[in-house]
């Protein structure tokens, strides 16, 4: 259960606070809350999907498709590009090939605001890893236990997006 069914006070204070505020970003959410105070989202499915604009089509299907496993189940034409659509689980990732190629942002975790990383939860790290090696795939954190029961390892994708896996367990 959230905070604002949890402790109702809580929630009312943080709402004076945020109508109180002077800055731009606090009033954008002061209007959300107003216009949508305890909307819950449901989701229809157990599964986030997620769409790349990537600069190099066919070096993306070769690292999500040839190196991760991802079968790829459809390719579309879309507004912007050719949409080329992943599964993963529930999933999709949805790598987008545009018509016309917008300006590059940094990359990496600490480039700029903003989605940083792509997080795969999944059972066969130490395979994914020594495919990611072996296909010559930069790590950025090699495989290690990142807390008691959770073992992680980053890599960069061809656009130098970063891939996080996680095991658990």
């Amino acid at each position: 259960m959230d905070d604002r069914h949890s402790n109702p006070v809580r929630w009312r204070l943080h709402l004076y606070i945020l109508s109180r505020s002077k800055s731009v970003t606090n009033r954008v959410h002061r209007r959300a809350f107003t216009c949508a105070s305890f909307v819950v989202m449901k989701p229809a499915r157990n599964a986030i999907d997620v769409g790349l604009l990537v600069g190099d089509i066919e070096a993306s299907l070769a690292f999500y498709v040839g190196v991760l496993g991802l079968p790829k189940v459809q390719e579309m034409q879309v507004s912007f590009g050719t949409l080329h659509r992943l599964a993963f689980g529930e999933s999709f990732v949805k790598l987008i090939d545009p018509s016309s190629m917008p300006p590059g942002g940094e990359p990496g975790l600490h480039g700029a605001l903003g989605l940083r990383y792509i997080t795969f939860p999944i059972t066969n790290i130490d395979e994914v890893c020594e495919a990611c090696r072996c296909a010559g795939v930069q790590f950025d954190v090699p495989k290690t236990e990142f807390m008691p029961g959770a073992t992680i390892a980053m890599v960069r994708d061809p656009d130098g997006n970063i891939v996080e896996f996680v095991q658990r367990g």
